[in-house]
């Protein structure tokens, strides 16, 4: 089976939503959201926790950088770490870092790693981001149908989560690595990690997916690292937009 690195196929450019317009490098197999329902952090975040500048922001599974790229241009944060375990997202990632305007430069650092427990000891994190896969298990072959329906407005469907032309030629193997962590194994190590770099103010707001999981799937995990999750709330735009699209946020916070 063919593998698919950012470098040799074509370049493309995502623009921030923010005034500096970062251009963000991908590839058609690299977005699993982040230009769609990924957008709308800087907004969420701004009007709940209003007038505040988080000093360091993790975005975890980050591929090439859509959230925190769009969180740094809306000076949502002061600095920004990407972490993903897919090599092609961090050198579009690495990319992006090298086209920055000047005013982000030496403010974005980007990791490849599968275990979190091999970020830098001494980085803490104020906030914390994810659009992490949303299923335990590769569609089922009826929501599968559902979805191909849904795209052609069909079945229910609003706009799509992916431009039409990325899902056509997004080959099978790259979208379950996009939408598939198996038996929550890339959760389980987020969360048995994470506390140890999560400032004491800080606060972690996990983008999920209620057609793959609820707030209980992850619940024992959360509290056995000494966390808490402190409040649970659906995607107005995104909470219902078709069979596998089912967006709702999970903050979390240290235990007091």
């Amino acid at each position: 089976m063919a593998k698919f690195n950012c470098l040799i196929m074509p370049e493309l450019k995502f623009q921030t939503l923010g005034k500096h317009m970062i251009s963000v490098y991908h590839t058609t197999n690299c977005d699993g959201g982040g230009k769609s329902f990924g957008t709308k952090y800087p907004s969420i975040i701004s009007a709940r926790y209003p007038g505040r500048t988080f000093d360091c922001c993790l975005d975890w599974c980050s591929g090439p950088g859509f959230i925190g790229y769009n969180l740094l241009d809306n000076e949502i944060c002061r600095t920004l770490h990407l972490v993903d375990h897919y090599q092609p997202g961090i050198d579009c990632a690495k990319k992006t870092i090298d086209n920055l305007p000047i005013q982000f430069k030496d403010r974005v650092h980007a990791h490849q790693i599968d275990d979190l427990a091999l970020l830098p000891k001494s980085q803490m994190f104020d906030l914390v981001v994810a659009n992490p896969p949303h299923f335990p298990a590769e569609l089922s072959a009826k929501i599968k149908a559902m979805n191909t329906l849904a795209c052609k407005g069909i079945y229910g469907g609003k706009k799509l989560c992916l431009d039409k032309a990325d899902m056509d030629i997004m080959p099978d193997h790259a979208i379950n690595r996009l939408i598939v962590d198996q038996d929550w194994t890339a959760h389980k190590n987020f969360y048995h990690n994470i506390k140890s770099c999560l400032a004491p103010n800080g606060v972690i707001l996990m983008q999920e997916n209620a057609a793959g999981s609820s707030a209980e799937d992850f619940r024992s995990m959360i509290e056995s690292a000494g966390l808490e999750i402190t409040d649970v709330f659906f995607d107005e735009e995104y909470g219902n937009l078709m069979p596998s699209i089912k967006i709702y946020y999970i903050e979390i916070k240290h235990q007091e």
